[in-house]
C-alpha cells in the first residue's frame, strides 16, 4: 500500500510523543494520511496525528505505530512513499506518489 522511511517513522514518534505529553493523554495514536482538496489539481496531502482509527479506515501497520487512511483517500494514496528532509528550507515531510501525473 505505501511506505515510509526510518527518518520520517522516527519524526512521526516524536510527533506523537510530544502529543502525549502536551495532553497528557496515554492513548495509542496513529498517523493519519489522507488527501484533501487543493494543491495542485486540486489535490493536497494532509498527514496528522490522530486519536485512533475509524471503523472504515484502512490500517497500515509499520511496526513503531499505525497509519490510517480513510475510504475516499485509498485510492489516490496507493503505492506513495512518505520520506522527511531535515532542513531549513524546503524540509518536512515528503510524499512521493507514483501515480501522480504533474
Amino acid at each position: 500500500m505505501l511506505t515510509i522511511t526510518d527518518l520520517a517513522k522516527k519524526r512521526v514518534l516524536e510527533f506523537m510523543k510530544e502529543e502525549r505529553e502536551e495532553t497528557g493523554e496515554d492513548k495509542d495514536y496513529v498517523l493519519r494520511v489522507e488527501t484533501r482538496g487543493g494543491g495542485c489539481n486540486d489535490l493536497s496531502y494532509n498527514l496528522q496525528i490522530d486519536h485512533g482509527q475509524k471503523p472504515d479506515d484502512t490500517v497500515v501497520d509499520v511496526q513503531e505505530f499505525k497509519i490510517v487512511i480513510d475510504p475516499k483517500s485509498k485510492a489516490f494514496l496507493e503505492g506513495i512513499h512518505i520520506d522527511y528532509k531535515d532542513a531549513l528550507v524546503g524540509g518536512g515531510f515528503k510524499i512521493d506518489n507514483p501515480q501522480a501525473t504533474g
